[in-house]
């Protein structure tokens, strides 16, 4: 996937047959990608990752995708974003910035919220050489940063990707509002999905549907979204009772952002109680070459 001429995406998928339960390590590598803040070499990478299976019943405990990061920074501004990670049925999620071998140390200011998975770089921060280009002319490597997302059953995805600093007179990546719905079983929830750019380098974006991220489990009908209109529908008769996340994609014919659109699924009050979710697809460490999600300037 080349529609972000920042970047390619590739999306790896494997099968592995389990012989019995516990914790099964998952490990990809390759080459090549940059060493940490204000880059001036390369290096091969790997990244770990590891999923429980109970013996008995299928399960995905993180829910990820790697493209709701946007990596564009853009300096004197303040960096904010999120994992964009929620944890499978009855799992919680934490987080930390653990360097990945061999990133030699985080780019500058760069913090990851333990318990929200929030992303924060303050504006002074981007300042001077600290996100700097990369001076072999890598565009959009100029400072990676790593961490890990652990559900409360030991599963757990690491994370690297590559910041891309950039000043104000630069074709600015679109950012797409992330939004918010509650709702209740049985109701029909809708919303139009808005994003801010530059205007450059044509003043109107082109949206896709990316969709739910994981499976529709238990509900009856799937989520819309009108990449005309930019319009949004969910009639929710059927789902379970839980967290969905639908995502969509804005591109400015050169650069992309990913938003979010949250559903938090409550239950009636007459309802019976229903099964949880018990699988939704985790992208996880097979996003790593995707990027997109925020960059706003307060």
């Amino acid at each position: 996937d080349t529609s972000d001429t920042r970047f390619t995406k590739v999306t790896s998928i494997h099968t592995r047959q389990l012989t019995g339960s516990g914790l099964t390590t998952i490990s990809a590598s390759s080459c090549c990608r940059v060493t940490g803040p204000v880059n001036s070499s390369s290096t091969g990478w790997t990244m770990d990752s590891a999923i429980f299976w109970n013996g008995t019943t299928a399960n995905t405990p993180i829910f990820f995708n790697f493209s709701n990061v946007q990596p564009e920074v853009l300096r004197g501004a303040n960096y904010s974003g999120n994992l964009g990670a929620i944890g499978g049925s009855g799992l919680t999620l934490t987080y930390d910035q653990v360097l990945n071998t061999p990133i030699s140390a985080q780019p500058v200011g760069f913090s990851v919220n333990t318990s929200t998975g929030a992303l924060f770089i303050a504006a002074a921060d981007t300042l001077g050489n600290n996100y700097r280009d990369n001076p072999n002319g890598n565009t959009g490597a100029d400072a990676a940063f790593s961490g890990n997302i652990k559900a409360s059953d030991g599963s757990f995805v690491e994370f690297e990707w590559l910041f891309d600093g950039v000043g104000a007179l630069s074709n600015l990546a679109p950012t797409v509002n992330d939004q918010i719905i509650n709702a209740l079983v049985g109701d029909t929830v809708g919303t139009t999905v808005t994003a801010t750019d530059d205007g450059l380098p044509t003043p109107t974006l082109t949206w896709a549907d990316i969709g739910l991220l994981g499976s529709l489990g238990t509900c009856v009908n799937a989520p819309t979204f009108n990449t005309t209109t930019q319009a949004f529908s969910w009639n929710t008769t059927g789902c379970a009772v839980g967290q969905y996340i639908y995502q969509v994609q804005a591109s400015d014919g050169q650069k992309t952002d990913n938003g979010t659109i949250t559903i938090n699924v409550g239950r009636q009050t007459n309802q019976v109680p229903e099964p949880g979710i018990l699988s939704l697809l985790g992208l996880g460490a097979l996003g790593l070459f995707a990027a997109s999600r925020r960059r706003k300037q307060k």
